[in-house]
């Protein structure tokens, strides 16, 4: 019996072990047979089920460690990619080397490093939806009406915006493959635009938001990809190219229409691990069946756990001028990060423990590596609602509902009074947006925004801050000694539009295209 093997996508999602068994969603394995594929289509029902099975397989992806086959325990799906994005910013600080590190001191970034991490995931997953959108068009003339297509579109759009503002350089993005409607895929032999790649992103986001719209589609957990959650990825695309208006449109739809944001009582339970919490729009859960153990997100950012992050390791922390930009009285500052005095109980060691300042205790899995993914969560779309206000010229509007939203973190909070005394430091607190945004870096610290928000917002990377030591022919001989980026190697700074910020594709990308896909320079 002939095998055709179709992609990691099946990976975890289907096993059939003989063409005349049935198959369903919960079924594993990795490869559909010629003779499986033609009993499919003669039975709409059971390539129903195999189509569903496949996006499963795809969500399951987004969290598999090993999925994008570097070979690390940096490799574990999308949160790992947003470890990635906060350890290249201004705001997560490493004390050391270690896992992630290398994309701190951006030497990930380069194609002989860790970029093939990033690179992979988003590339195998879009090639593994195209082969989900094949076998739909096949199996059900209606396919594009039906919300899987949208969902699957949703996915796409989702990963592309990822790859072009990561790898775009010079006004040329990556290489681009679409689904014509006669189920045929095609694939660009080289780089497409950044104009066309945008109109592509656009078209299949707002495609599929249509579809799920006129649908009415309820989905059947937060794993799954609604109406709302392909809002929100619009929101970011549109905040990415800067159409404030159609920003602030869909965060208000992914808000269903009413601005508003959960207290942070409410945002906090859980401690940032438990798809439960009624702030996430979309995540996906994470239980003894599909951890990576020590390949996991908590096994980085848990500085209670027993992995990587914990706190005899290497210990994720907050840049001080965010943490010296709240108020004493800010719940995010008390709750989310120690103050160098408090002591701790729960964690792996015995008794208590006085944590260094600045260290994170934002991201707690009490189950130890088996805490649920975060990919989108409502309070995001009131940001991206108050930025596309302010933004677009409405700034009285967006400062009013910042100061809502603020009271809720800060009972003493007030726009008019804020410390502003991070400026000589790099960080403007100017004006409505440039408080949006500063707030945002707190509320979403550790979240996978830094780079991408750095890079849309024209901010350069700034580690050295604070007078230097001088000797006494008065030369420089410390820089930023005021900086909590005590590891040498990522104390550094990078100017505003750096090369540094665009990643090289991963060399394997480089040698399959065979000169025709032109490398992102090295530095």
């Amino acid at each position: 019996m002939k095998k055709i093997i179709y992609s990691s996508l099946l990976l975890g999602a289907v096993l059939m072990t003989s063409c005349a068994e049935d198959y369903t969603e919960t079924q594993q394995g990795m490869y559909f047979s010629s003779e499986q594929i033609e009993a499919m289509l003669a039975n709409p029902e059971k390539a129903t089920i195999a189509i569903n099975a496949a996006e499963r397989g795809k969500e399951r992806s987004r969290a598999m460690s090993g999925f994008a086959e570097v070979g690390s325990h940096e490799d574990f799906g999308q949160k790992a990619v947003d470890i990635y994005m906060d350890a290249m910013s201004n705001d997560m600080v490493f004390p050391r080397n270690d896992w992630f590190a290398y994309a701190y001191t951006y030497q990930d970034r380069v194609e002989t490093g860790n970029t093939a991490t990033i690179y992979n995931y988003f590339a195998k997953s879009i090639a593994l939806t195209d082969n989900a959108i094949m076998l739909l068009m096949k199996s059900d003339k209606d396919y594009a009406n039906k919300p899987i297509y949208a969902r699957l579109l949703a996915f796409r759009g989702y990963a592309y915006l990822y790859l072009t503002q990561l790898y775009s350089y010079n006004g040329m993005s990556v290489p681009y493959s679409y689904v014509d409607a006669n189920g045929v895929e095609h694939r660009s032999e080289s780089r497409t635009s950044v104009i066309d790649m945008n109109k592509n992103i656009e078209k299949e986001l707002t495609q599929a938001y249509d579809i799920l719209t006129k649908t009415a589609y309820v989905r059947p957990d937060k794993a799954v990809i609604d109406k709302n959650v392909v809002a929100g990825i619009l929101s970011r695309y549109y905040l990415y190219v800067g159409n404030w208006s159609q920003a602030e449109t869909y965060a208000l739809s992914a808000m269903n229409g009413t601005a508003n944001f959960l207290d942070f009582q409410a945002v906090n339970a859980g401690t940032f691990s438990e798809l439960s919490n009624t702030d996430w729009m979309w995540g996906y859960p994470i239980d003894g069946s599909n951890t990576g153990f020590f390949a996991s997100y908590f096994s980085h950012m848990d500085t209670f756990n027993q992995g990587y992050g914990r706190a005899t390791a290497t210990p994720k922390s907050v840049d001080r001028r965010l943490y010296d930009g709240m108020n004493a009285t800010d719940k995010r500052k008390t709750e989310w990060f120690a103050d160098g005095v408090k002591k701790y109980t729960g964690g792996k060691w015995t008794g208590e423990r006085v944590l260094t300042k600045y260290i994170n205790t934002k991201f707690v899995d009490k189950t130890n590596f088996a805490g649920d993914y975060l990919y989108m969560r409502k309070t995001e779309m009131y940001f991206n609602y108050m930025e596309a206000l302010a933004a677009g010229g409405k700034g009285a509007l967006a400062q009013d509902l910042l100061e809502k939203y603020m009271v809720s973190r800060d009972a003493k909070y007030s726009f008019a009074n804020r410390d502003k005394s991070g400026k000589e430091f790099g960080v403007s607190r100017e004006t409505v947006l440039d408080e949006i945004r500063f707030q945002k870096r707190i509320e979403f610290w550790g979240e996978g925004f830094g780079l991408l928000d750095m890079k849309r917002w024209g901010l350069e990377l700034k580690r050295k801050y604070g007078e230097g030591i001088k000797n006494d022919k008065g030369e420089i001989i410390a820089e930023g000694t005021l900086s909590n980026h005590r590891y040498n190697s990522g104390l550094f700074d990078l100017p505003v539009g750096s090369n540094s910020f665009i990643l090289q594709f991963p060399l394997n990308e480089i040698n399959v295209y065979r000169g025709k896909l032109e490398q992102n320079p090295a530095k």
